[in-house]
């Protein structure tokens, strides 16, 4: 938000003067959007404080679902106008929502993993053979949204394979795709491969660490989604350089 102040006013130094970022944050569609997301923030830290653990989770899993919604608020969904905007907006909530389910997931499942392989890790292997596929069968739907609404935002913001191919925002994201993929075949390797085996093992020690550095590699490849994410939300889309 500080940056995005900055960027607007045309100074680094607006980033740090109060009545700047009060003209940016309720002055702007892009502040207002980001008032509910610092709302979302502040509450999800004071759901963590909760007494009672079992509203305490259900609480944050309920705002951290908002967290991740309320940045389809801003960035290139909001640029167009009428029915295509809604569109764009809640195919991008949908996106988010989709990745935030599957690649959140991976570093607690590791987690599981790790204890699971440690010498008294029999209980938590009893956990593991549960926890897996159910994991296994969410990652299926997320991926499955995650193909859908990443086509009809490709649709949306490069419009053709020529633009795809022949800017720096679609070869970007040709990339990013490229990752999605990779991280989809380390998926499946895990649920046709390793799987199985962790359930019918007696003892999948090989097994379970053959899981862990599946799962890092695989989380791995969604950092680097991310990081390029990063930087196409700071480029104009590939629609806008051939439609120039």
């Amino acid at each position: 938000m500080l940056a995005t102040t900055a960027n607007m006013a045309g100074s680094a130094g607006a980033a740090l003067d109060p009545d700047t970022i009060g003209k940016v944050l309720f002055g702007t569609g892009f502040g207002r959007a980001w008032c509910w997301h610092l709302s979302f923030a502040t509450l999800t830290i004071g759901a963590c404080f909760a007494p009672n653990p079992r509203w305490r989770m259900s609480a944050i899993l309920v705002l951290a679902l908002l967290l991740l919604l309320s940045l389809g608020w801003v960035g290139h969904a909001v640029e167009r106008h009428g029915a295509t905007k809604l569109v764009h907006q809640t195919n991008q909530m949908l996106y988010l929502l989709a990745a935030g389910l599957w690649l959140g997931g991976l570093l607690p499942l590791a987690w599981l993993l790790g204890r699971a392989r440690s010498p008294s890790g029999m209980a938590w292997i009893s956990m593991a053979r549960d926890v897996v596929p159910r994991f296994s069968q969410m990652g299926y739907a997320a991926v499955g949204l995650l193909a859908m609404t990443g086509a009809l935002n490709t649709l949306l913001l490069v419009g053709s394979t020529q633009a795809l191919l022949g800017t720096p925002y679609g070869r970007l994201l040709a990339l990013k795709i490229l990752l999605f993929l990779a991280m989809v075949t380390v998926a499946l390797f895990n649920r046709l491969r390793l799987l199985p085996r962790l359930c019918r093992e007696p003892q999948p020690s090989a097994t379970i660490a053959a899981l862990i550095r599946s799962v890092l590699f695989e989380r791995g490849f969604g950092l680097a989604i991310l990081a390029v994410v990063s930087v196409l939300g700071t480029w104009p889309p590939a629609i806008h350089h051939l439609s120039g």
